[in-house]
């Protein structure tokens, strides 16, 4: 016996024996089954020459009461499996008809729809050439009058066909004459459009003389004197400019607020180590 690195030997043993039980027990399984299928073989032989078919009725060799009436009642239930499948085969018959007549119903009123669309298109069609050729007479100048004349005589279904082609032309022109007069109209409420303006690139911009010399703030700050500073802090209080600048200022009375120029400050908080020097 060959030995295996993670087993022992008494696992190995173990195992081959339960292996080689299994094998006995996997051919006694077989023969078992073998013995039964002949033991079927041989009951059906013996019951197919004593006269029963496989399904337990008496074959026709045995003539009796019984079998008279086995087969009567076999030959009902043949002619009424019979009509069922003539009265299955006349419904499908009668479905299919229908089903051709409801289809070629359809075929029909499509056929007729279309004929009516291509009647309706081919009528747009005309009207719309009369209406062309009604707008070129009157570019050309060619009068209704003079037209007529040289046309053959037309009914009065003609005439009335011929005068409603001309309102609606006369109505769509006048609807296009509105919707250019409202787009004009406003084109004109519009305001003006910026003008580009194109400018050299290699052009080297210069500041304007008058933008150049004018001081700055700052600039005249620092040109004032003392005197003229205290004068205009003086000033700005007499015109409570830190209450204009300082909201709420009277809610807050514990509160010391500076302002520097215009801009409102609170003063920084001493810090501890700094309180007792």
């Amino acid at each position: 016996m060959r030995k295996i690195v993670t087993q022992t030997d008494s696992s190995i043993r173990s195992h081959f024996e339960w292996y080689l039980r299994h094998l006995e027990l996997v051919e006694e399984k077989k023969g078992v089954i073998q013995g039964w299928k002949m033991r079927k073989e041989e009951e059906r032989q013996q019951i197919i020459q004593c006269g029963f078919d496989a399904d337990g009725n008496v074959l026709g060799s045995f003539d009796g009461p019984e079998n008279s009436r086995d087969a009567s009642s076999r030959e009902q239930s043949d002619r009424a499996k019979q009509k069922s499948r003539e009265k299955t085969e006349r419904l499908l018959e009668q479905w299919k008809r229908e089903k051709k007549q409801k289809e070629e119903e359809q075929a029909q009123r499509r056929r007729e729809l279309q004929k009516k669309r291509d009647a309706l298109e081919a009528k747009k069609e005309q009207e719309a050439m009369m209406l062309d050729r009604t707008a070129k007479r009157r570019q050309d100048g060619i009068t209704d009058d003079m037209s007529l004349s040289f046309s053959s005589p037309t009914s009065n279904e003609d005439l009335v066909e011929r005068s409603r082609i001309a309102i609606e032309y006369a109505k769509a022109k006048r609807l296009r004459l509105q919707q250019i007069e409202e787009r004009r109209q406003k084109q004109q409420r519009l305001p003006p459009r910026p003008e580009t303006k194109t400018s050299d690139e290699n052009a080297i911009t210069l500041p304007k003389p008058a933008m150049v010399f004018n001081p700055t703030e700052a600039s005249k700050a620092r040109g004032l004197s003392k005197e003229e500073i205290r004068r205009k802090e003086r000033r700005r209080e007499r015109q409570n400019a830190h209450d204009a600048y300082i909201p709420g200022k009277k809610a807050i009375p514990d509160v010391k607020v500076k302002s520097f120029g215009h801009i409102p400050i609170q003063p920084r908080a001493v810090p501890a180590w700094r309180k007792n020097i």
